[in-house]
């Protein structure tokens, strides 16, 4: 199992990349398992949140590349963020005044407290839900998966001795998420939640649905990761890769696409895209940018020109990768803004969450789309 969660990898590589700002330039088939499932009921109980906190509207900052970056508040560490069912991008964040924000594609930012009973929470993943609400999860203790309506009304639900980290929307009309305690969890709008325990004991991070009608997650055991995937009934089939994954996004071609980190968790030699089959193959494409520390990269999203997109963590840039293979990387305006998580807007621009500088960044995607239809790596 990975020594460390993926927050202190966050912070251990945003720390000696803080020590070190010129890093960027210095470094330059599988086996089958019924899982036994977990029923845990719970009782929803709403929390009406009094009023939204209004931020100001920050001002932006336009560059050349076609990134605009929106500045929030000094101390604020952002991480997951999604498109909302109403036109505005929601995100998590973890400081003193706001738990979710909500930004519409003009900038304007609301932040929304969530008054959980939790200890220390850390506000993690965000997906939009079948309901027309948001949900995210708290990892805490108690753990607790979150529920928000776009008018900022706000139910909690407690998920026992676990850890949730990301989560998606899945198949079946419920929310899917994933666990440091080595389940993959399901929960009903309803509130209702049921745990799968995955057969390897590992660090697992991202999920997401599949073309296949089933969920996709990775794996990340610190010596040997896989990816894996579940059916809704619970089945969990695991397929060994080389490197450690992180986030993992289903694209245009019918194949999952996922971010990697090779060597070990000391020497991570560098950071590759890896692309897999609902049949299992994998295909490897090495990101140009080498970096030499863990989490290289972060989060990857499906674009709406064909392509995949993702954030380099440490080199401090958004890559683009087609579904061939080609590789383009625009780099961010300042030197520590570590991106993070990365979806698509309803503009059709990219969104993501910058780690260091606690900003929202978009970049406008200037091409038409690519995708042709072939896989030709």
């Amino acid at each position: 199992m990975s020594l460390f969660s993926s927050d202190q990898y966050k912070w251990f590589t945003w720390r000696i990349f803080l020590v070190l700002p010129f890093l960027s330039v210095l470094f330059v088939a599988g086996c089958e398992s019924a899982s036994p499932a977990k029923h845990i009921p719970n009782m929803p109980s709403p929390i009406s949140v009094p009023s939204p906190i209004n931020v100001p509207s920050p001002i932006s900052t336009p560059s050349a590349s076609g990134i605009t970056e929106f500045p929030l508040q000094q101390g604020d560490i952002l991480n997951g963020i999604t498109a909302g069912p109403d036109g505005a991008l929601w995100f998590t964040v973890n400081s003193s005044h706001a738990d979710i924000e909500r930004i519409t594609v003009q900038g304007t930012i609301t932040g929304f407290h969530i008054p959980t009973e939790s200890r220390n929470p850390l506000f993690e993943g965000i997906t939009a839900g079948p309901d027309g609400a948001l949900w995210f999860t708290i990892n805490a203790k108690p753990a607790r998966i979150g529920r928000i309506t776009v008018q900022g009304k706000v139910t909690e639900f407690t998920v026992p001795d676990s850890g949730p980290y990301q989560i998606t929307a899945g198949p079946d009309g419920a929310l899917w998420f994933t666990d440091d305690s080595g389940v993959i969890g399901r929960i009903t709008v309803q509130g209702t939640i049921t745990e799968f325990a995955v057969p390897t004991r590992s660090h697992i991070e991202g999920i997401t649905a599949g073309p296949d009608g089933a969920l996709w997650f990775t794996e990340d055991t610190g010596t040997t990761s896989k990816i894996g995937r579940i059916t809704v009934q619970g089945k969990i089939t695991e397929f060994p890769i080389p490197g450690f994954p992180q986030g993992i996004t289903a694209g245009p071609d019918r194949a999952l696409w996922f971010i990697e980190d090779t060597g070990t968790w000391a020497t991570r030699a560098s950071s590759k895209i890896g692309r897999i089959t609902v049949e299992g193959k994998i295909t490897e494409f090495p990101i140009p940018t080498a970096i030499r520390l863990p989490h290289g990269t972060n989060g990857i999203t499906s674009g709406p020109d064909g392509a995949l997109w993702f954030t380099e963590f440490v080199a401090n840039k958004i890559g683009r990768i087609t579904v061939e293979g080609k590789i383009t990387e625009f780099a961010l305006p300042g030197y520590s803004e570590t991106p993070d998580q990365i979806t698509a807007g309803p503009d059709g621009a990219l969104w993501f969450t910058e780690y260091g500088e606690p900003k929202i960044g978009r970049l406008m995607i200037q091409s038409k789309p690519s995708y042709s239809g072939l896989h030709k790596a």
